[in-house]
C-alpha cells in the first residue's frame, strides 16, 4: 500500500514523502496514528498542489528578504558618542540608541 506521510517517521521517511509500506503496518499503525493518509490520486495531486503553493510562497519571501538585504547595505546609521583621548568609547552602544539612530 502507498501512504503519504503527514509526520516525520524515523524508521521511514519525512513529512511529505510518498512510501511503499505493508498493508497492516499502513493501516494499523501509520494511518490510525495520523502518521500518514492513504495515497490516493485525489490525495496525491493535493499534496504536489500544496507544495507548489509553497514553493511560490517561500520564493516571494525571499525576493522580499533580498528586497530588504539590498535597502539596509544601503542605509547608514550615524551615533553620536564622546570619545576619549585614545579615541576609544566611554561606555558601549546600546540597542536602544541603535534603534533611535
Amino acid at each position: 500500500m502507498k501512504v503519504l506521510l503527514i509526520k516525520d517517521v524515523k524508521t521511514l521517511g519525512k513529512a511529505g514523502e510518498v512510501k511503499e509500506v505493508k498493508d497492516g503496518y499502513g493501516q494499523n499503525f501509520l494511518i490510525a496514528k495520523g502518521f500518514a493518509k492513504h495515497a490516493t490520486t485525489e490525495i496525491l495531486a493535493q499534496h504536489k498542489e500544496e507544495e507548489r503553493i509553497a514553493a511560490e510562497n517561500l520564493a516571494k519571501e525571499i525576493a522580499s528578504l533580498k528586497e530588504l538585504a539590498t535597502k539596509l547595505d544601503k542605509t547608514k546609521i550615524v551615533i553620536r558618542k564622546k570619545l576619549g583621548q585614545n579615541g576609544h568609547l566611554f561606555g558601549s552602544i546600546t540597542k536602544d540608541e541603535v534603534a533611535h539612530a
